[in-house]
């Protein structure tokens, strides 16, 4: 979050403040100010501007091209809040809270006007653990997730942001969110943020929103990460809250809500502007006991968070990797950054001791070579129930009941309409083998990851120490490939679970390459697997 580009500065003047100091903003900006090249955040200020103009009598020739995008808003706020509303009705039928976020949170509470804050979609918080049974009343209503399963949501998105985008029919967009705030994944992050929450009507349907300091928080937090169009609609929705609140403000939450979640350096950057450019009241002492808490990882990561995704470099995301895994866990969330690392190390390296994060951290850092593999019981470093894993003959892929999904164990991303990608250079798939297994067939079916002018990354798998087969690296990905492993009775004996290691030589991120903006590390697509008892081997 930098400061203001002067031309900006005039245009937030312009729209927000009153009197002389809008008059004199107006001033300057006007003489060539052109709608035409304008980008879309700050078309998203031209409601406001409109406004402005006409309180303070302005004259001019562009304001019917300015009332035509302030009542564009209204029609769009309107159909996207009344297709919404009936939804919210049903949430509350079946005893399931709603708390709306950003831009519908100020209509319902700040704004008496719906032509005054655009939005491009809405954002609805239920608590986590109403996830499970929102997905269901959502399906009713007409969304679905954008490019995933809606199961998917519930095991795996959860762990990974604050929320997912639902889309219906018509192209509205619906941003489900389970916490309020990108920087805190606790399970505990939104228990103030619940009790502190105010009672709001849109349509006559009721439903909750933030306070204004909670609110004016997660508007600045949201600010400070990168995005195509955050513009500068963050300062517009500081001081409508401002204004709304009025002397009754609570600084002091929010101050302490800041520290709680440690958003103190995105808080402090926002107040600033907005005291030096908006000529807002934020108390002095309010800034000094942020920047007491702004250290030298915290103004790292914020000015990281700040830049597109395919201009950081590899170990600019694992450090932002870090500070998401610190945010997500209670235990962690308020210790220094790199008493987080044993633990974050432990979880990304699959293992469940530090003995064996050790272990997987040095094979990885040694390149992973097979003879190494031959050495260490790497499939052995993370325990796994057997009552948890499906038996022998469970077939897995998208259309799999729930009981199948958990034959998919570490390294797994989100599953996608037709399978699911590896992720990363190793992941594994399990059934729970019957008393003295034969040999055991395993029917892969999938495609590899390949761009456009890249080589195809060898694909091996594994049993234990041992490999079974790999990938044909020559042959180029068909719409689905399908291999057959068969697994040797010796190789299971003694063991309740047949693991199958899915081994990726250098998986290829596509936003590394510049193929698209996707940061995950692909290898196989896996479209299903089964594993069954081989007759010959009884």
């Amino acid at each position: 979050m930098g400061p203001l580009e002067p031309r900006d500065r005039l245009l937030l003047r312009a729209a927000l403040l009153e009197g002389d100091a809008a008059r004199a903003a107006w001033k300057g900006l006007s003489p060539d100010f052109d709608l035409d090249p304008l980008d879309h955040g700050r078309t998203r200020i031209l409601p406001l501007l409109h406004r402005n103009l006409l309180r303070l009598g302005i004259e001019d020739a562009r304001l019917p091209r300015l009332r035509g995008v302030r009542h564009y808003a209204w029609a769009r706020n309107q159909v996207r809040l009344r297709t919404l509303m009936p939804l919210v009705r049903r949430l509350h039928a079946e005893g399931i809270e709603t708390l709306l976020l950003k831009g519908a949170a100020l209509l319902a509470a700040c704004l008496p006007d719906f032509s005054l804050r655009p939005m491009d979609d809405i954002d609805l918080l239920v608590r986590p653990g109403d996830v499970a049974r929102t997905l269901p009343l959502l399906a009713a209503s007409g969304y679905q997730p954008v490019n995933i399963k809606p199961w998917s949501i519930v095991p795996l998105a959860m762990q990974d942001g604050p929320g997912y985008p639902f889309i219906n029919a018509n192209g509205d967009e619906l941003d489900l969110h389970w916490h309020a705030l990108h920087d805190d994944r606790r399970p505990s992050a939104d228990v103030g943020l619940w009790a502190a929450a105010r009672p709001a009507r849109l349509f006559g349907t009721p439903t909750l929103v933030p306070c204004p300091a909670d609110l004016l928080l997660q508007i600045c937090a949201h600010a400070a990460g990168w995005s195509q169009t955050h513009g500068l609609r963050w300062v517009a929705d500081s001081l409508v809250i401002l204004r709304s609140a009025g002397p009754a403000f609570d600084w002091a939450r929010l101050e302490s809500e800041a520290i709680t979640h440690r958003v103190a350096p995105a808080l402090h950057a926002a107040l600033t502007i907005l005291r030096r450019d908006l000529d807002q009241p934020v108390p002095g002492q309010v800034l000094a006991g942020l920047r007491r808490r702004v250290t030298w990882f915290g103004r790292r990561e914020m000015r990281l968070r700040g830049i597109a995704p395919d201009g950081l470099s590899s170990w600019q995301r694992r450090f932002l990797d870090l500070c998401a895994f610190r945010r997500s866990r209670d235990y962690l969330m308020h210790r220094p950054l790199l008493r987080a690392l044993p633990s974050y190390l432990r979880a990304r390296n699959q293992a469940d001791t530090r003995v064996g994060a050790a272990l997987r951290l040095g094979f990885g850092a040694l390149g992973r070579p097979t003879w190494l593999r031959r050495l260490l019981p790497l499939d052995r470093l993370r325990s796994v129930p057997p009552d948890e894993v499906p038996p022998l003959g469970t077939t897995v892929g998208p259309a799999a009941p729930a009981s199948a999904r958990a034959v998919f164990r570490e390294g797994w991303s989100y599953f996608e309409p037709a399978g699911r990608w590896t992720l990363g250079p190793e992941a594994r798939l399990a059934w729970r083998l019957p008393p003295q297994a034969g040999d055991v067939t395993v029917q892969i079916e999938g495609h590899r990851f390949a761009p456009p002018g890249q080589a195809l990354r060898p694909i091996e798998f594994w049993i234990g120490r041992t490999r079974l087969a790999c990938w044909p690296t020559p042959a180029r990905p068909a719409a689905g490939q399908t291999l057959r492993l068969t697994v040797p009775a010796r190789l299971l004996r003694g063991h309740p679970l047949l693991i199958l290691s899915i081994v990726v030589r250098r998986p290829i991120a596509p936003l590394d390459i510049g193929y698209n903006a996707d940061p995950r590390a692909l290898g196989l697509f896996l479209r299903r697997a089964r594993a069954t008892a081989d007759p010959a081997g009884d």
